[in-house]
């Protein structure tokens, strides 16, 4: 079941603005960018469950403007937010950013988690986003209730 308006403002009343809540969930705002440096030595991925992160630097931005060209990745912050205990939260783009060429990679964030949600973008066409622009809707789907939470290296 996916959790809807009504229910998401009762969970949230206090933490976000009113513009946020849509139908079936919560918009999230684009607050800092990254991208990945493509030429660095590093080796990234999963090593005996040792993480090695890609190298990022921050992203082209000119009063408050994020430039994005195309055909390079980036690792959106949508900013600190608490995930609920008995959901998981899957990240959809909102519909203009597709329909002008943008995609989002994400993972799930777990039942529990409270932390900054890092999405990955890429776009087919350079594109501008706005800093606190609205850019991601988070979906909250109802999950069964075994008690146990997010307990990873990524919860602030």
């Amino acid at each position: 079941m996916i959790l809807g308006h009504n229910e998401l403002k009762k969970r949230y009343e206090n933490v976000y603005d009113d513009e946020m809540f849509t139908s079936n969930g919560i918009d999230y705002r684009l607050c800092d960018a990254q991208v990945i440096v493509e030429d660095s030595p590093y080796l990234t991925g999963i090593i005996g469950n040792e993480k090695k992160l890609v190298e990022t630097q921050k992203c082209e931005c000119h009063n408050d403007i994020f430039y994005f060209k195309a055909g390079k990745y980036y690792l959106w912050d949508l900013g600190y937010h608490e995930m609920l205990d008995d959901c998981i939260t899957l990240f959809y783009i909102r519909s203009t950013l597709m329909r002008s060429g943008g995609q989002i990679i994400s993972s799930v964030a777990d039942k529990g988690f409270h932390g900054h949600i890092i999405v990955g973008f890429t776009c087919h066409r350079d594109m501008v986003i706005s800093k606190n622009e609205r850019v991601v809707q988070a979906v909250f789907y109802k999950a069964d209730d075994d008690g146990v939470l997010y307990d990873g290296d990524y919860n602030e």
